[in-house]
Order: C-alpha cells, then sequence, then structure tokens
C-alpha cells in the first residue's frame, strides 16, 4: 500500500482492505492457507468492515489471533488488524501489531514497510518531528534491503515508499539514489510506478536525466492503461 494520510486511510478502508491488506502475502502462503484464511476474511471480516463497524472487526480478528498457531496466517491476520488499528485512532496497538509480524518473519520487506508507515504518519500527526521521519526512513532502509534478498516483487512497493519518506526530508540525494535502482529494475513485475511525490520535489534537485527517465517511464505506464481501458460511450 502507498502511504497516505491517517484520515485518507479512514475514508478508504471499504476499498483498501480487500485489494491490498491481504494479497502481498499470497506468496508465502500455501493454497490451503490461502483459502482457508480468505474464506475467514470474506466470511467474518468483511461483512463487519463494510458496515464500518471497525471496532467489532478488530475484537474478530484478535480471537482469531489467540488461535491461529500458522505464523504465514498470523501475519495474515496482523495486517489486517494493523490498517483497522489506523483506521479507528488506536495507533500504538497498530504499532505493537506491526512489531509482531517483524517478530514472525524479520525477512520480510513488507514487515518493515509497514513499519516506515506507521512512523511515516506518525510524523504528521507529532506535527513533523524530525526523529519519526528518521525512523521511517531506517525502517524503509531494512524493507528495501529485505526486498533486494528475498522479495523483489514487492521492492519497487518499498522504494516508492523510500521515495515519500526522503521528499518528505527534502533528502534529494536519497531520492535520486531511489529512482536510479527503480530505473534499474523497471522490468521486474510488480507494484506500479507512482509519481505523487514528484509534485514535491523542486526542479533540478536530481538530476534531469534520471527525472527524464522516470516520467518516461510513467507516460509509458499510462499509455498502456489507456489501452487497457474499455472505449468511454
Amino acid at each position: 500500500m502507498g502511504m497516505g494520510g491517517h484520515a485518507r486511510l479512514t475514508q478508504d478502508l471499504p476499498q483498501l482492505l480487500p485489494s491490498n491488506a491481504v494479497h502481498m502475502i499470497a506468496n508465502q502462503m500455501t493454497d490451503q492457507d490461502w483459502n482457508i484464511m480468505e474464506e475467514f476474511r470474506q466470511q467474518e471480516v468483511w461483512p463487519v468492515v463494510q458496515a464500518r463497524r471497525y471496532s467489532d472487526a478488530i475484537e474478530v480478528l484478535y480471537r482469531r489471533l489467540e488461535t491461529e498457531t500458522k505464523h504465514c496466517r498470523r501475519i495474515f491476520v496482523l495486517r489486517e488488524l494493523a490498517y483497522l488499528l489506523v483506521a479507528s485512532g488506536r495507533d500504538d496497538e497498530s504499532l505493537s501489531v506491526t512489531r509482531q509480524m517483524i517478530e514472525i518473519d524479520p525477512h520480510d520487506p513488507l514487515n518493515w514497510a509497514r513499519l516506515a508507515g506507521w512512523y511515516f504518519w506518525g510524523h504528521r500527526r507529532d506535527k513533523g518531528k524530525p526523529d519519526t521521519l528518521i525512523a521511517a526512513l531506517n525502517a524503509i532502509d531494512e524493507a528495501v534491503r529485505c526486498g533486494r534478498v528475498r522479495d523483489r516483487h514487492n521492492l519497487r512497493q518499498c522504494l516508492n515508499d523510500r521515495c515519500r519518506i526522503v521528499v518528505a526530508m527534502k533528502r534529494w540525494d536519497l531520492l535520486e539514489e531511489s529512482l536510479r535502482e527503480i530505473l534499474e529494475n523497471r522490468r521486474e513485475q510488480g507494484i506500479q510506478f507512482e509519481d505523487d511525490f514528484l509534485r514535491r520535489v523542486p526542479e533540478d534537485a536530481v538530476d534531469a536525466k534520471v527525472m527524464a527517465a522516470y516520467k518516461a517511464l510513467l507516460a509509458r505506464q499510462a499509455e498502456v492503461r489507456r489501452r487497457r481501458s474499455p472505449p468511454d460511450y
């Protein structure tokens, strides 16, 4: 998931949860695991979320966590909990849940990206405390490192989030570094190329050739989407 504000997460939760919160760990689960947890989500969690009864959905997830012993299934539950707890304003609980994910699997880049996201939202909530951005950068750097080694499918997502963090820090050197790595790995299948952070980048902050190459990638992506979209009659 890309990093957004706390209010935006709350507003977009019913659209966000089915598409992002669960499918990202499919590569760590067997088909049987996936079917079991997807049935649980569809039958017990999602109807409550659709009704915006987030506290009730959180209780359902906590009860499942008490009985679930398999690591990949526990991470499935913890990821759903992390989204819902943030959306409900229960930020400290969300941090605890995120740390539990890392304890279960410290080599999963998405667990570290979730921690980075928590600190990034915290930076906005705490009105710009620099320590929260430093913590976010440390976490996303670990996510990128894990992505390079273990999960290149989600490496681009981690790099997208790194771009957002370093733009907030005005670390243009690290932005250029991140864009270069995205360009070097542009043929990897995975998360889309993103551009929301570019609006806050001053002209000439990044090498012109790097920025032009990245914008060309974005243009090609937009053209592919346009061709795949059904005609608007």
